[in-house]
């Protein structure tokens, strides 16, 4: 397939069936892939455009995996077309309520409290236009003043929400392929404590580099209990296969990872050990010296000789609560040797982005054409005989193929739901064992109006919250703005526009993670989301903060098809076990997945890449 940049082999286009990519005797086998998450969907889509004869195991009733967008539709009001930037018109019936007792929301912000305030427009094959955050709008009714009513519907990502490092990165690709367009997430988070207290700039700052120093000192010692990483090519990148690596992979640069992953499963899961369990014997040499990242940062924050005030040790604790959420894992029980093994390799580029049309596009696109069997539970792959590999599932069903790719969770393969005949290596047993299952669960709150404009300014994404308790770090650490469209900017003028809305809602997203995503499983979405409200009732005193209009609740770790969020390095794991799980068993059995991908673990980017590596191995 050709682009404007060259060659690629990868993406959402789909080849014809009778021009396949690869010639007939490349694709003498027939291949199941376990699983229609995104890297079960990269495979077969991948294979497909080869010519390989494939077909998809999916034990839910749909695509995607992780990957699962909820639709929120927001009604709101426009200016008629009709009026002129002179026209002199009452909106006050339909503005929200007084915020702080000041109506002045509609005035617009001065070009200094705006640091690129351009949100790139999503173009969306809905039939729908959008808006400036790229949600699909569709026309409702017009009232007898001529005010013309409209829905927007914003998606919340249930799973993965985020785009880290879009340079180059085959997601942007895809996105690209789509027409839709990222957009970046500048990193002005203003903080608040549990009772609406902003904390200040420079505290946020010290706070913040003391944080980062901690960090290095444990990258220091890291670096001198382990030796250098030593690590094949094949083992991270495309295996055997790696003469087809894209040309979009050749320009990446180094910068942590931290994401959701969208990866599915097939098979149900019983309860999961997100890491919180004891570890058993392993047949490989244990990592030496490991200790937990929690307490290795409280050792040398001790050892700093900084002195904090209360106000300063929360603040720290929000930042370990971030962490928290980029891991995957109480920090208790992350290995502080490994826990970012991945920053040795390439990453790519750009910062932080969101996909405002959610990833439901990209998945939908890659399905097409694929021949998937759903409700499809695999209980057990046999592959003793050198024949064939055959599949049974719960429903009675079998199947058979030459060579299977297994894309399935950590979660799936810890809770042996699925069994293999003959078993499994034992070296691979183990890595299933020693990685981390995470656990993030994530809250969508749909709001009648913005409140929170009277703190949240226009160049701000998102705000996070500062817990009185400890304890609770990890419980609605952020709230990220969604939708933003109402705000004025510098190229709009609020009064002389006709498509600007003036009185839409909102939607935030919020995460509870390390402990806190243990916390909620015990809760009903009921309680959650008062206990969010409640936060966000005490974050803004002098607001009147409404009870949500709709919500949506996260329950990965209940799922019985799915049990996590994304793999962590567990104390006493490391890097190598990523490998280890790549790993095909006699040419026959492959596995792909985020927790298959020691350069890119817990991200889609990292699912979808471990998807065309195991679909160019299964070709040789």
């Amino acid at each position: 397939t050709q682009s404007t940049w060259g060659s690629i082999n990868s993406g959402v286009i789909r080849i014809h069936p009778q021009k396949p990519l690869l010639p007939a005797h490349c694709n003498k086998h027939s291949v199941i892939v376990i699983g229609a998450g995104i890297a079960g969907l990269a495979a077969a889509s991948q294979l497909y455009n080869f010519g390989t004869k494939v077909k998809i195991l999916e034990a839910s009733d749909s695509i995607g995996g992780r990957i699962r967008d909820h639709q929120f539709e927001l009604s709101c009001t426009q200016f008629p077309p009709v009026v002129q930037s002179n026209s002199s018109i009452d909106m006050s019936s339909s503005m929200p309520p007084p915020l702080d007792g000041d109506m002045s929301s509609s005035s617009c912000s001065s070009e200094s409290e705006l640091e690129n305030p351009e949100v790139c427009p999503i173009s969306l094959q809905s039939g729908f236009p959008c808006d400036n955050d790229g949600n699909m709008e569709h026309d409702g009714e017009v009232n007898p003043t001529g005010i013309q009513t409209k829905c927007i519907t914003v998606p919340f990502g249930v799973g993965p929400s985020f785009v880290h490092g879009p340079v180059n990165n085959p997601v942007s690709l895809m996105a690209q392929q789509l027409g839709l367009k990222l957009k970046r997430l500048r990193s002005n988070c203003k903080l608040y404590t549990e009772h609406g207290q902003e904390i200040s700039a420079q505290m946020d700052k010290r706070v913040e580099i003391h944080f980062n120093n901690l960090l290095e000192k444990i990258s220091q010692w890291s670096n001198c209990h382990t030796d250098n990483l030593e690590y094949e090519a094949s083992s991270y990148l495309f295996g055997r296969g790696s003469e087809a690596l894209p040309t979009w992979f050749q320009h990446v640069s180094k910068r942590k990872t931290s994401d959701e992953t969208g990866v599915s499963q097939s098979g149900q899961s019983s309860p999961v050990d997100h890491g919180y369990h004891s570890e058993e014997h392993s047949p490989i040499s244990k990592v030496p010296s490991d200790e937990t990242l929690q307490a290795k940062l409280m050792e040398y924050h001790e050892q700093s000789g900084e002195h904090f005030d209360e106000l300063e040790e929360r603040l720290l604790q929000f930042h370990m609560g971030n962490l928290e959420f980029a891991c995957g894992s109480d920090l208790g029980n992350v290995s502080a040797l490994y826990w970012d093994q991945n920053d040795e390799f390439p990453q790519f580029a750009g910062g932080h982005c969101m996909l405002n049309s959610g990833f439901a596009p990209i998945v939908k696109a890659l399905s097409k054409d694929l021949d998937i069997e759903f409700n499809s539970h695999v209980k057990t792959v046999d592959y003793s005989s050198p024949d064939e590999v055959v599949i049974y599932c719960e429903d009675g069903k079998t199947y058979s193929g030459d060579k299977v790719i297994v894309c399935v969770p950590l979660s799936v393969l810890k809770s042996n739901s699925i069994s293999f005949l003959p078993q499994i290596p034992r070296e691979k047993r183990h890595s299933i064992h020693k990685l981390g299952a995470g656990l993030v669960e994530k809250v969508g709150l749909c709001f009648p109006y913005k409140f929170w404009q009277r703190k949240v300014k226009p160049n701000q994404d998102y705000f996070g919250h500062i817990p009185d308790n400890p304890m609770h770090r990890g419980l609605f650490t952020v709230f990220y703005i969604l939708n933003k469209s109402g705000y004025c900017d510098k190229k709009k003028k609020m009064q002389d526009s006709s498509q600007v809305p003036i009185s839409q809602g909102g939607v935030l997203l919020t995460v509870c993670s390390g402990s806190a995503a243990l916390m909620v499983q015990d809760m009903t979405d009921k309680q959650i989301v008062d206990s969010a409200y409640k936060t966000l009732h005490n974050m803004f005193p002098q607001v009147d903060v409404p009870y949500p209009s709709a919500y949506f609740v996260s329950h990965w770790g209940s799922d019985a098809n799915i049990g996590m969020s994304y793999s962590f390095v567990k104390k006493g794991s490391s890097g190598k076990h990523y490998d280890i799980l790549s790993r095909p068993i006699q040419d026959r059995i492959f596995f792909a997945g985020e927790c298959t991908s020691r350069a890119h673990p817990q991200t889609v980017t990292g699912a979808y890449l471990s998807g065309l590596r195991e679909a160019t191995n299964v070709i040789g």
